[in-house]
């Protein structure tokens, strides 16, 4: 059985004991494992000489500015003014090159300037429905409304909805499956497309609203036949107004 240190004699067996002598190979303070008697390194030191200095490779480095004075740069008149100069020659290429990417989206999506189909209320139920229809007013040929006048657009948002019990649904009558809205007023100038009227009611509404269509009601045994001229559905619209309402087929939308 391993015998501990002379000195320490009758401790207990597990007791660790730390030598003061440092192996010529490492210069590191070992300590024994009195459980095994494996020596093992206790700490890192810095290699000294026999001197006692330590080695400049074993020396604490600190960061910071150096030692000596950084001699100060200082601009001359003629660097402030050349960048000044290239700084101005930046900006102008910058708006001139911003100006060139915007005329072809400008070109590419003229204001409408046709004239448009509109139609109104015509009747409401205390249920909820209301019907939006054409009136003589109306040109579903040519359009009744010029593109400048600022009117709402007719929206609708198809859910399935079945027929109510108040509706009869034909041809002149039919049922949307749906419900309607109008947006605040809009210059028919901004209606370049269909897909741009569209997105003007989903941006009020949100998706799966569009802009109403003239033949957008149904009628007939399960509806399998489209109307014209007006349509019932749930909703509410402004009295007294017209407003913008799309035609396929026709060339009677802003648009066009």
């Amino acid at each position: 059985m391993a015998q501990g240190h002379p000195r320490h004699r009758g401790t207990a067996p597990h007791a660790r004991h730390v030598t003061k002598v440092r192996t010529k190979h490492t210069q590191k303070p070992w300590r024994k494992n009195g459980r095994s008697g494996i020596p093992r390194p206790f700490m890192d030191m810095p290699r000294r000489r026999r001197d006692g200095t330590v080695r400049s490779s074993d020396a604490v480095r600190v960061t910071g500015p150096p030692p000596w004075p950084v001699p100060i740069r200082r601009s001359s008149p003629m660097r402030k003014l050349l960048r000044r100069s290239a700084a101005a020659l930046a900006a102008a290429a910058s708006l001139a090159l911003m100006s060139l990417t915007a005329a072809p989206a400008a070109q590419a999506a003229p204001a409408a300037n046709h004239a448009g189909m509109t139609w109104t209320v015509a009747e409401k139920q205390a249920d909820g429905t209301i019907r939006v229809s054409s009136d003589p007013s109306t040109n579903a040929y040519q359009g009744d409304t010029p593109a400048t006048a600022v009117l709402p657009i007719l929206c609708l948002r198809v859910t399935g909805a079945p027929v109510p019990a108040s509706i009869n649904p034909d041809f002149y009558h039919p049922w949307a499956r749906g419900t309607v809205a109008a947006t605040p007023p809009v210059s028919g100038t901004r209606l370049t497309s269909r897909a741009a009227a569209d997105g003007i009611c989903e941006q009020y509404y949100g998706p799966g609203w569009r802009e109403g269509e003239h033949h957008d009601g149904r009628y007939g045994p399960n509806l399998e036949y489209g109307g014209g001229w007006s349509f019932w559905a749930y909703g509410y619209v402004p009295e007294n107004t017209r407003f913008w309402t799309a035609i396929d087929g026709q060339p009677a939308n802003p648009w066009d």
